[in-house]
């Protein structure tokens, strides 16, 4: 089982849309996201279907402009953890 401990590092290290990676209090800004994110992996979801999940919550929780191809570098990342 993919740890998520290790999804919540990727969104908040290589995801973090919002731009608040640098402020340490935060740091469980996106947690609410990864257990989503891990049922995801386990059901061997690949990267774009993750890339799509990611960047439907930037545009619709988040209400930003999704950047689809950092959410595929990051859902390759996340898709890798399965190894």
């Amino acid at each position: 089982m993919v740890k998520i401990e290790a999804i919540r590092v990727l969104l908040w290290e290589e995801w973090d849309p919002i731009g608040v990676n640098e402020t340490s209090g935060l740091i469980d800004e996106y947690d609410a996201y990864a257990g989503e994110i891990q049922t995801m992996i386990q059901r061997d979801a690949d990267a774009e279907e993750i890339a799509r999940h990611l960047s439907r919550i930037v545009t619709e929780n988040m209400g930003l402009d999704a950047d689809h191809g950092r959410a595929l570098a990051v859902a390759r990342k996340l898709v890798a953890l399965r190894s």
